[in-house]
């Protein structure tokens, strides 16, 4: 018996590492995202993903920060918009073997910014936590959509006449149950 896909991932084409999502309740396709690396397939404009390794961090906010901003400022347009960082706060606190940042400055810059574009700031400790995350972000924007139009009760939303069903958030002993 095979699994009900409960949502499409769109991972921006531009993305050279992109998370594959196996194992999870998903299917995901490969789209030219406006902005973000990561979105749902039919709410492009309501919700976009951004991930960045710490190296790629730090360059972003080093020499790419010019780009990097007008990245975050074409995110505040959407609904909601979230930075997924692929390290922990204490390993982005220690520096990057890769740039002459200061630590403080890369940590304010992500604060401030965060505040001021409205963008939600998440850190996980691995690549594969921040897989989980992405996935959780859209399956819990997808239940809370849900919960606007008020039936909560079959935990699914409709897109386009067709029943997405959202499961529940589960971490486990830091590892993401799928």
């Amino acid at each position: 018996m095979s699994k009900k896909i409960n949502f499409v991932i769109l991972s921006d084409t531009r993305e050279n590492l992109p998370y594959t999502f196996k194992g999870y309740n998903c299917e995901v396709k490969r789209a030219g995202l406006k902005t973000g690396d990561y979105s749902i397939e039919g709410y492009e404009n309501e919700i976009c993903i951004e991930r960045k390794s710490k190296a790629d961090l730090y360059s972003s906010l080093g020499k790419g920060r010019e780009r990097f901003e007008r990245e975050f400022e074409r995110m505040s347009k959407t609904e909601y918009k979230a930075l997924v960082i692929e390290a922990s706060l204490s390993s982005c606190l220690m520096g990057s073997e890769y740039s002459l940042m200061q630590p403080s400055a890369v940590i304010n810059s992500c604060v401030s910014w965060g505040i001021r574009f409205n963008v939600q700031i998440y850190f996980a400790d691995t690549r594969q936590l921040a897989e989980c995350l992405v996935y959780r972000i859209m399956e819990k924007f997808l239940y809370n959509k849900n919960r606007a139009f008020g039936d909560i009760r079959k935990n699914t939303t409709k897109k386009g006449g067709e029943e997405i069903k959202c499961n529940s958030i589960c971490f486990k002993n830091q590892l993401c149950n799928k």
